[in-house]
């Protein structure tokens, strides 16, 4: 079972290789799908964690300057 669900070397599949060369792609395509995904939402929470401190940043700055010296 374990060199079967490494390698997709099971029966069916040997017997039959446009179905593996399909079954390959479908499952590179997904793993793809799923890193990329996992790249576009590491990079917006990258974005908002640098926004978030510009923001704080000029507040508190606008703070300072309103304080009377």
């Amino acid at each position: 079972m374990y060199k079967g669900l490494h390698s997709l070397r099971f029966p069916f599949l040997i017997d039959h290789p446009a179905l593996w060369t399909v079954v390959m792609w479908v499952l590179l395509l997904g793993g793809t799908a799923v890193s990329v995904s996992g790249f576009v939402l590491g990079l917006r929470y990258i974005g908002r964690l640098s926004r978030r401190k510009r923001r704080g940043k000029r507040k508190a700055d606008d703070v300072n300057r309103q304080v009377p010296g």
